[in-house]
């Protein structure tokens, strides 16, 4: 049986200030890191996204990664 790595996402707020502002234990991108190699997956395991509980699924493409710098509004206060 092929193995998928799922993570459940969820709609917190509706602006990048208020993510910045009210969910700062937001994984950092060296947390993400240990905790994919910690998951000791191949290589070749695909990714998905799981909303509302499992009620619809998504998929991580390469065109799906942006960065944003977070200046004005979306500074931490």
């Amino acid at each position: 049986m092929r193995e998928a790595l799922v993570i459940e996402t969820r709609r917190e707020v509706y602006s990048m200030r208020q993510a910045v502002n009210e969910y700062r234990d937001t994984m950092t991108v060296g947390q993400l890191k240990a905790l994919l190699e910690d998951l000791c997956l191949d290589d070749d395991t695909p990714i998905y996204t799981s909303h509302d509980n499992g009620y619809t699924y998504g998929t991580v493409c390469m065109s799906d990664f942006e960065t944003q710098t977070l200046d004005g509004d979306d500074e931490l206060e």
